[in-house]
């Protein structure tokens, strides 16, 4: 089991023993023999929640630990027998690395250093929305949003949905998807303004490094405190 997913699953387990307790539960985190009731006596089981009108074994894992698990299977064969008990079992997905972003962030800010001007300013423009789509998926990631099906659309609607992003914010990234199209389709129609539309695309790649930088980190209310640009 991987670092990551193992964090993933110290956390549901916290989440799953704070909830127990909030509703009166008797919590016991890794019972010893000695703790552990007759029938289960040559178990370990990971949890164990109790109270007057309940009693349960609660099992945190992975989808890919259960695989071929013959004990969780003898486990609950052995509790469905027993009066006033029953399983619970929380799964937990696996957790995937984090992207680095450090190469596209270097890349980022040495392209700013260079003056946006008309001439290859479509380039600019088309770099910028496709740098925008990866951070929003990234961004889309970090908040448990992992279909990978879906359109970038879709996340950005989910986002706005979970309030990570903000109206204005949903309205520009979704005015650079459709912008995107328009450069590649009729590029001499945008030479006009692409220099400025280009500079208000480098600011919302901006935004959504420091989001996503939030996010990693676990900061809350980042948005509040990032200006958002505004093109259309």
């Amino acid at each position: 089991m991987s670092a990551t997913t193992e964090q993933s699953v110290e956390r549901a387990r916290k989440r799953v023993i704070r909830d127990y307790k909030r509703r009166g539960y008797r919590v016991t985190d890794h019972p010893t023999p000695d703790l552990v009731p007759g029938f289960l006596r040559d178990f370990h089981p990971g949890l164990m929640v109790e109270r007057a009108d309940d009693h349960a074994v609660v099992e945190v894992r992975t989808a890919q630990s259960l695989k071929g698990a013959n004990e969780f299977v003898e486990l609950a064969e052995r509790i469905e027998s027993t009066e006033g008990w029953r399983l619970e079992l929380v799964t937990v997905r696996p957790e995937e690395p984090s992207t680095d972003l450090s190469y596209a962030t270097k890349a980022f800010r040495a392209l700013c250093e260079q003056p946006i001007t008309a001439h290859g300013s479509d380039v600019w423009t088309v770099y910028f929305i496709s740098l925008i789509e990866e951070l929003v998926t990234e961004l889309a990631r970090t908040q448990g949003i992992r279909p990978r099906d879906k359109s970038v659309e879709f996340y950005v609607r989910e986002l706005a949905f979970r309030a990570v992003i903000d109206d204005d914010t949903e309205a520009d990234i979704m005015n650079a998807l459709g912008l995107r199209k328009r450069v590649l389709l009729s590029p001499n129609q945008m030479r006009q303004t692409a220099p400025d539309v280009a500079k208000d695309l480098g600011k919302l790649c901006e935004l959504l490094f420091a989001m996503l930088s939030s996010a990693r980190s676990d900061r809350t209310n980042h948005r509040g405190a990032i200006k958002n640009t505004g093109f259309a």
